[in-house]
């Protein structure tokens, strides 16, 4: 006998709560983790940059298949590597699909936090967002080349 997709859907929702209570994951708890990783979030994203030195910064747009609305909504992530070459996320925030604000917003917001030195490179596809807000956001990017994929 085949369920019907909402049955079979609500079937597996209810085992994987079940599942997660067993793992001793409650809601309380689930509500507990949610709250600290946010805080852990909000501090690292408020963090202070001035003593940082990115050779390279990799940008990026990754895209989920939930659609909220009509425009696509994506998270938006900046990489960057050191001088020694360790690789650390620099920016994690949310957009719309070639947002040059949603960018802009996110390149003010590293500069605002002391992230005064541009890198050598950045790199990132052909999203005209990222670009079209990196040559007026980092200070001193005419040292940048800027290659699209």
């Amino acid at each position: 006998m085949r369920f019907p997709n909402t049955l079979r859907n609500t079937f597996t929702l209810k085992m994987n709560v079940e599942n997660t209570r067993q793992c001793g994951l409650s809601p309380a708890n689930i509500v507990r983790l949610k709250k600290q990783w946010e805080d852990e979030y909000k501090k690292w994203s408020n963090r202070d940059l001035h003593h940082k030195n990115y050779v390279y910064f990799w940008a990026d747009e990754i895209y989920f298949n939930v659609r909220l609305d009509d425009e696509r909504q994506c998270i938006l992530v900046i990489m960057g590597a050191t001088e020694s070459g360790k690789k650390e996320i620099v920016a994690v925030n949310d957009g719309f699909r070639e947002s040059k604000l949603g960018w802009s917003e996110m390149l003010l917001d590293l500069k605002t936090r002391g992230l005064n030195i541009p890198p050598r490179l950045a790199v990132g596809d052909g999203g005209l967002g990222f670009w079209g807000s990196f040559k007026g956001s980092i200070p001193g990017n005419k040292r940048a080349e800027m290659l699209g994929a």
